[in-house]
């Protein structure tokens, strides 16, 4: 997990989306906001303890991931440069 103050918006967390990866990333800035804890990954605290029953869980149910890999790809669809910069391009017409 980085904890890099500087660090922006998640790249790789899309990037992994677009391949069909679930994600597990940690509580920190913008992740809640992409990973949906269940849906496409999972979002833990931190301690290493969460993370070691998460990876646990899914070594025991692998059908879990296979159920994930649609939803990545859904989500990682909402940004594409194609669907992101029309609504780039309506809020510069409105401002």
């Amino acid at each position: 997990p980085t904890y890099y103050e500087g660090e922006g918006f998640p790249g790789t967390i899309i990037d992994a989306f677009s391949a069909g990866v679930p994600v597990i990333a940690t509580d920190w800035k913008y992740n809640k906001e992409i990973v949906a804890h269940g849906e496409n990954g999972y979002i833990y605290k931190g301690e290493i303890e969460e993370l070691v029953n998460i990876l646990r869980q899914l070594a025991q149910n692998p059908d879990e991931l296979l159920k994930m890999k649609k939803n990545c790809i859904k989500e990682a669809e909402k940004y594409k440069v194609e669907n992101v910069i029309g609504t780039l391009i309506k809020k510069l017409e409105m401002d």
